[in-house]
């Protein structure tokens, strides 16, 4: 299986964006999908579902973090530029989809329980699955 058929899976198990990015590259980076998931939990939704960047993204921007953040042990130099990388991965998200936040992207307001309520019946999260594959498949390019 693809990461980016592990990440859409995760996706559909957990109904979290952030988590199911993360998790998907949490062994490699030594973190565990324990952690993963964790560390995830409170970034889907645009950032505690406040509708700011999209939870697939801010899971990117971690493993971006994980693999690059940092300096290099023996020069003190970053190996690459983590701010660079995700700035890059930030674009190409918004060149296809037009914006990089969640409220955009649902076109839905998550702030209230009675509107998150309405967003399930409504299904306005469809999407979501091909923001995920979308942003696993610009990590797999960047990394």
């Amino acid at each position: 299986m693809s990461r980016v058929e592990h990440a859409v899976n995760l996706f559909k198990e957990r109904d979290n964006c952030s988590q199911a990015v993360l998790a998907t590259y949490a062994n490699q980076y030594g973190i565990g999908k324990k952690t993963a998931l964790k560390i995830a939990e409170v970034f889907s939704g645009g950032i505690a579902r406040r509708g700011n960047i999209c939870g697939a993204l801010s899971g990117a921007l971690m493993v971006i973090g994980l693999r690059y953040g940092g300096k290099n042990d023996t020069n003190s130099t970053p190996l690459r530029s983590a701010h660079d990388i995700a700035d890059k991965v930030l674009k190409k998200f918004e060149d296809q989809y037009g914006t990089v936040y969640c409220k955009e992207l649902i076109q839905f307001d998550l702030t209230t329980p009675e509107n998150r309520k309405l967003a399930h019946d409504k299904k306005v999260f469809h999407n979501c699955p091909k923001f995920v594959a979308s942003t696993v498949e610009i990590l797999e390019e960047v990394l």
